[in-house]
């Protein structure tokens, strides 16, 4: 029979293997010492709902350890449900100025799951990342759902970054998060891949509602088929009378064939000059690899449109 210290050893060292397993009481006991006040009540009680339990209740110690050295935004985005979407505000230490978070498996979030993030992200942010990585065609948010999200961005809000596929959104959430866009972004990455639905209606009231004040804009729509000529005219006028500041410029629109030459070569030759970063993807327009000639490099590595040779 194995001594006390010889247990001891043998759970030390299946620790060490990843083997084992603990107690979920006992693991809210160690979470509440170690954290020293550092997480919630409510985020220790999230965490272990999180973690899977096997069938005689415990945690495996694998898991635990992999949890416990964790930052605390991968634990957020290991959340899957809105009842825990809805401890946001009470889980984020209050004044951060910057959060990104990558939801890892979100395709049970709602509607009223943006509601609760909306109403948990802090006023003092400055920097904000979401990104909602769904499953093909499982995704259960609405324009409602976006617009309640929108509604939520702090109105100081610098940076925004958003990832969200979902191939039935309409163009009303384009127009909803077109309204509540904060209006002093200097950064603003917007990536709607794989979704068919937006049409110019949407596209041209997200570019008509971009500041003034941007540097950097990325809008990724690969695989629309349903945007036109027009959404590059409106981008191009947009870009003549507002777009200065622009240094880095990222549009992409493939598996797209409605686009002529005539309307890329207006949305290029009102690029800013001078750019410092540049990625347009049209391929299946057919012109992209012309309009890649007129494209001319600086000496410090600047980007400028120049047209064809005449």
């Amino acid at each position: 029979m194995a001594t006390g210290p010889q247990k001891v050893i043998g759970m030390l060292d299946s620790f060490a293997k990843g083997e084992g397993a603990i107690d979920a009481d006992v693991l809210v006991n160690i979470l509440q010492r170690c954290s020293g006040g550092q997480l919630s009540p409510t985020e220790i009680e999230t965490l272990t709902q999180t973690m899977a339990k096997r069938a005689d209740g415990k945690v495996g110690i694998d898991q635990f350890a992999g949890y416990l050295f964790c930052t605390l935004e991968e634990r957020i985005e290991e959340w899957t449900t809105d009842e825990q979407l809805s401890q946001l505000g009470a889980t984020l230490p209050a004044g951060i100025d910057k959060l990104a978070l990558s939801f890892v498996c979100p395709d049970q979030f709602t509607d009223e799951g943006m509601g609760y993030i909306a109403a948990g992200l802090p006023s003092s942010l400055k920097t904000l990342t979401l990104g909602f990585n769904f499953s093909w065609t499982e995704c259960k948010i609405t324009a409602d759902g976006i617009k309640q999200l929108a509604a939520g961005l702090p109105k100081d809000l610098t940076s925004l970054e958003l990832i969200l596929r979902n191939d039935e959104l309409s163009d009303e959430a384009l127009s909803n998060l077109a309204e509540a866009l904060p209006k002093n972004l200097t950064r603003v990455w917007l990536s709607f891949k794989d979704n068919s639905e937006f049409t110019d209606v949407g596209l041209c009231k997200l570019i008509e509602a971009l500041p003034p004040s941007l540097n950097e804009v990325l809008l990724n729509f690969d695989s629309n088929t349903a945007f036109t000529n027009w959404g590059l005219i409106v981008f191009s006028d947009w870009l003549a009378r507002s777009g200065s500041n622009i240094t880095k410029f990222f549009f992409i629109c493939n598996s797209n064939d409605k686009f002529t030459e005539e309307a890329l070569t207006g949305l290029c030759a009102a690029l800013p000059k001078n750019l410092i970063g540049l990625k347009l993807e049209f391929s299946s327009a057919g012109h992209a690899s012309d309009l890649e000639t007129q494209f001319e490099i600086g000496a410090d590595k600047s980007v400028s449109f120049v047209g064809k040779p005449q």
